[in-house]
């Protein structure tokens, strides 16, 4: 069963894909995709404790994702501890950088994902900011070279983590000045709302101006990464700005609920559905 093509196995995917992080679930990975499923959800992401180790682990992982009909939607290469990642800034770094990038686009290949995440790292002490950026800007063409013979779009992650160094990326916003600079059909954003609002505190402007580049929109209540409808953020407001620009990518809820993991994300997707119903665009769920 591991060799059939997932994609041509699966229902028509909805304009607006619904994703569920795996991190945020406990278990095993059968029992994780076995909550997934029973929400309705149509995808998940992969964070790095969740890469298959062995060739077995992969079939496996290939039988249960097709079994539940769910697809990948990206893979997280970011360590556990973000802080301590390389920084794309570094050229020193990017050998072992690109090496952790072509095993994640080979196992994006093996289950059709559609995304792999970019992370930049902290900043460099003692660099100039302008400098790092360029050295970023280096980084991620060798990264497009690396992946240019995949359909699997590369996304680039604004991070927040506390304490020093600080990240080099903190905003969505900053992101997309970088990716300006490229301007690559492959490379897109990773919308991280919690991380924009601790970060810049405007996520609807941010979201507004960074549209061209959205492609997942990860949620999480601010400032505990609970229950979206728990803190500071609104998020049917969210929703329904997305609808309006027209959003075609992917939602991925990824916090810690305070409910059964279940009932808590059923409530979640059920409210982002209401609201792209609800809005003068909508592009569907």
């Amino acid at each position: 069963m591991a060799s059939m093509n997932l994609q041509d196995r699966l229902p028509p995917r909805a304009t607006v894909r619904s994703a569920i992080h795996l991190s945020m679930l406990e278990g095993l990975i059968q029992q994780k995709l076995e909550t997934v499923a029973r929400t309705g959800c149509q995808a998940v992401v992969l964070g790095s404790s969740d890469w298959p180790q062995t060739s077995n682990e992969l079939d496996r992982l290939k039988d249960l994702l097709w079994s539940f009909r769910l697809e990948v939607a990206a893979l997280e290469t970011i360590p556990e501890d973000p802080a301590k990642a390389p920084s794309m800034a570094h050229p020193p770094s990017r050998e072992t950088f690109l090496q952790r990038l072509t095993a994640a686009l080979e196992l994006a290949r093996q289950l059709e994902a559609t995304g792999v995440c970019l992370a930049a790292g902290p900043q460099l002490p003692d660099v100039p900011l302008e400098q790092q950026q360029a050295q970023l800007v280096d980084t991620l063409r060798l990264c497009l070279e690396a992946a240019s013979a995949s359909a699997t779009r590369l996304l680039l992650k604004p991070q927040a983590w506390p304490g020093y160094p600080p990240p080099l990326l903190r905003t969505a916003v900053e992101a997309a000045s970088i990716l300006d600079r490229l301007a690559h059909p492959s490379l897109k954003l990773w919308f991280d709302c919690y991380v924009e609002q601790t970060q810049s505190g405007n996520v609807t402007s941010a979201l507004r101006q960074t549209a061209p580049y959205l492609e997942l929109v990860e949620v999480a209540g601010v400032p505990d990464r609970c229950e979206p409808w728990d803190g500071e953020l609104y998020y049917p407001n969210l929703y329904r700005t997305l609808g309006e620009l027209g959003f075609r990518g992917t939602v991925v809820w990824n916090y810690r609920p305070r409910s059964p993991a279940t009932r808590s994300l059923v409530r979640a997707i059920d409210e982002m559905r209401a609201a792209l119903a609800s809005s003068p665009s909508t592009p569907g769920s």
